[in-house]
């Protein structure tokens, strides 16, 4: 676990709100490209560096403010999605948290690690796309393996693009903490 998460308890909100902030802000990134978003990646981040009750509080945020605020389509329209949407949220973040058990920033080296996360990530890459379409293919009733089939197809693309992402860049981002848990005497 990094230091990040045991920060004073005044450093811990403004870091929560930070990630969240990160987080909804890079969901629009890509907005204009179906399917390719950095929101998982972000919400991954946010476990990872912050631990397990932090992260989710920042994953909470950052769902709320994505998904429930988002100008092109809002889920608090319909609950049974926004519910999927904040689960998903919180998975990935736990999902982060224990993967810097696993891993921490100080032995995040090498292929080693990337070995390592795939399993986590993919889980990750898959959450997000596939918890909200369970969600409504339960929800709406009728031909709900026509919606599974579609949000299988629809999340490859997706799943692919974010595996490139975690392996890409949470190594570096990874030392990045390091620094900075050297740099605080930690």
């Amino acid at each position: 676990m990094t230091t990040l998460a045991s920060d004073l308890p005044m450093r811990r909100p403004a870091r929560v709100a930070l990630f969240a902030a990160l987080a909804a802000a890079l969901g629009f990134l890509f907005s204009p490209i179906p399917n390719i978003e950095l929101v998982t990646f972000s919400l991954f981040m946010a476990g990872y560096a912050l631990g397990f009750t932090a992260g989710m509080a920042a994953a909470v945020l950052a769902v709320l403010l994505y998904f429930g605020m988002n100008p092109y389509g809002s889920s608090f329209v319909f609950p049974p999605l926004l519910a999927a949407q904040l689960l998903a949220g919180v998975f990935i973040s736990c999902l982060g948290s224990v993967f810097a058990r696993v891993m921490p920033p100080t032995r995040m080296q090498g292929i080693g690690g990337r070995i390592l996360l795939l399993p986590f990530a993919a889980l990750a890459a898959l959450a997000l796309p596939m918890f909200p379409t369970l969600a409504f293919a339960l929800s709406s009733g009728g031909a709900w393996q026509g919606w599974i089939a579609l949000g299988l197809l629809m999340t490859s693309w997706g799943f692919i693009f974010n595996l490139i992402v975690f392996l890409s860049a949470l190594p570096p981002m990874a030392r990045q903490l390091r620094r900075l848990d050297a740099r605080s005497g930690r």
